[in-house]
């Protein structure tokens, strides 16, 4: 569910590069930070959830368990705060000068 959404976020950032109420400076910008948080969640997913998962199949939990879930919940954190980050990049107002009407043909 993650994926999916920081995925759509990174392709809406691309594409408001079309808008002119939005700079070329603020749409790469929120697109690179979402390109990271999504290889960030790559990261995460692939050195630490599968083995996590491979973990909770065996009968009793290792003491690598402990230690696999805590740096899920860091990384997890790190990755939430990057996405609130490109939040107020992308919802910050711009300049008083540069307000363009959106239904204006």
């Amino acid at each position: 569910f993650g994926f999916s959404l920081v995925v759509l976020a990174l392709v809406g950032s691309v594409l408001a590069r079309k808008n002119p109420a939005w700079s070329e400076k603020r749409s790469s910008g929120v697109a690179c930070i979402m390109l990271f948080v999504f290889m960030l969640m790559l990261v995460d997913y692939m050195t630490v959830f599968l083995p996590l998962l491979k973990m909770m199949s065996k009968p009793t939990l290792s003491g690598d368990f402990y230690e696999s879930h805590q740096a899920s919940k860091y990384l997890n954190l790190v990755e939430l705060n990057f996405v609130f980050i490109a939040a107020w990049v992308a919802c910050w107002p711009g300049p008083k000068n540069r307000s363009v009407d959106p239904f204006e043909s």
